[in-house]
């Protein structure tokens, strides 16, 4: 019986045992489950938070993905949109490698723009400076043109052959054309990549000027023969009558939108550009010259005005040009020379320098017209200032009026005389009568050539 009681005990203990070990597992398993729907979903939120990820990046690098992204996630206003980890919203979103577009960047080729953006065409800016625009002139063909090398200018712009007879040959590349004869040339360009004397298309005149000054060639003006050259610079002008010819067209902007080179044959330019300055006259020479010199300009494009009087503030712009144009700061010393004047700046350096002092009373008298003696006191003083010879004197005792030279002025006289710059006015001096502006030019051309050396 005690055997039996012990047995029973013994299976109860077992059965005991058994469910213990099998509730364990039951909840070991479902631990096991929990576990693992945590690890799934982990697994989820990270690949959601990779997908989110990828997204970003993608909407970073394509705005219509962007755009789809945007609709999806429409629980948060467009402005205020913040993605994850740090990522600004669309508005400022910068392109990648932290290059922030400058204001009218234009998209790249392989982005296309934002939606309400509009695309910006590849075209030069017309606010461009003569300096950009040189930048962007790829090809000067100054060497070429120079030299008549015209087969060195086809390779160097890379033209091809377009027309050919037995008298003519043209070349053409994107804008420029190359038209060759037997023994002349014509350039037609309105092409930004193509520079001449360091003119490109996009240039202000004043800009074409400058470059025009700077390699040699008059002032622009408009010549005549069968039919008129409009805006043209004409070098060669006193014999014979040919030459190289720069024309020049003007957008409505006021920039140059092409421009036409030629050499003209002899005989092609039949008219120079002032009816007033005939060829053979005492003082054509003279006037040519300092035209072409940039020293002194016509009264307009075709009258020069030379029995017309000039003023003494126009006598000291002929000054300041020929030293340069150096700058003056104003300083209002002369009540009479207010600021802004074509003068003012001539009139102070003139000043600075002691090459004019004014009047008597302190005023300058720019409007006032100069006076053949006071032409030769701007002289003397200009030759002294640039140290050069005014050692040169004449006693002027061949001309009958020598006693009306006013005492300041003797010395100036007798040297402007003595080194050839003013020869008499009929046998007299006349030192207080009115200076031409014939005669000025050929006082100053005399000055040049005589000190030229010096």
């Amino acid at each position: 019986m005690k055997k039996k009681k012990i047995a029973i005990c013994l299976f109860l203990v077992t059965i005991f045992s058994v469910n213990t070990v099998f509730a364990a597992s039951d909840t070991g398993m479902a631990q096991y489950r929990d576990n693992q729907e945590d690890s799934l979903e982990q697994d989820n939120i990270i690949q959601e938070g990779s997908l989110d990820q990828d997204n970003i990046i993608n909407a970073e690098s394509s705005p219509e993905e962007s755009a789809n992204l945007e609709s999806v996630e429409s629980e948060e206003s467009e402005e205020s949109v913040e993605p994850e980890e740090s990522v600004e919203p669309e508005e400022s979103v910068e392109p990648e490698e932290s290059v922030e577009p400058e204001e009218s960047v234009e998209p790249e080729e392989s982005v296309e723009p934002e939606e309400g953006e509009q695309p910006v065409e590849n075209k030069a800016d017309v606010s461009d400076t003569s300096e950009e625009l040189e930048e962007k002139a790829t090809v000067a063909i100054d060497y070429y043109v120079t030299r008549a090398n015209w087969s060195g200018l086809v390779n160097a712009v890379g033209m091809t052959l377009s027309y050919s007879n037995s008298g003519l040959k043209q070349y053409t590349k994107n804008k420029t054309k190359l038209s060759v004869y037997s023994s002349q040339a014509i350039i037609n360009c309105s092409d930004t990549s193509v520079s001449l004397y360091g003119v490109t298309c996009g240039m202000t005149m004043d800009e074409v000027n400058a470059c025009m000054k700077k390699a040699g060639w008059p002032p622009m003006n408009s010549y005549t023969n069968y039919y008129v050259l409009q805006n043209s610079y004409v070098t060669n002008l006193v014999d014979p009558y040919a030459g190289l010819i720069l024309s020049c067209s003007y957008s409505s902007d006021g920039r140059l939108s092409s421009w036409v080179w030629d050499n003209k044959p002899l005989g092609f330019i039949n008219s120079l550009p002032f009816s007033d300055v005939p060829q053979g006259c005492w003082y054509y020479n003279s006037v040519i010259s300092v035209y072409q010199n940039w020293l002194m300009t016509g009264m307009n494009n075709s009258y020069f005005g030379a029995s017309d009087f000039l003023s003494r503030g126009q006598f000291v712009c002929v000054l300041h040009r020929m030293a340069g144009e150096p700058y003056a700061s104003y300083n209002g010393r002369f009540p009479d020379v207010s600021s802004g004047q074509f003068y003012t700046l001539p009139v102070t350096w003139a000043s600075n320098k002691g090459i004019v002092a004014g009047y008597s009373n302190g005023r300058f008298g720019p409007a006032d017209n100069v006076t053949r003696e006071q032409a030769a006191i701007f002289l003397y003083r200009f030759a002294q200032y640039n140290y050069l010879n005014t050692s040169y004197s004449n006693n002027l005792s061949s001309f009958p009026d020598r006693n009306k030279v006013s005492p300041y002025a003797l010395t100036a006289m007798k040297w402007a005389v003595g080194a050839g710059l003013i020869s008499g006015d009929n046998g007299k001096l006349n030192p207080q009568g009115l200076a031409s502006r014939a005669q000025c030019a050929s006082m100053i051309e005399r000055f040049r050539k005589t000190f030229s050396g010096e």
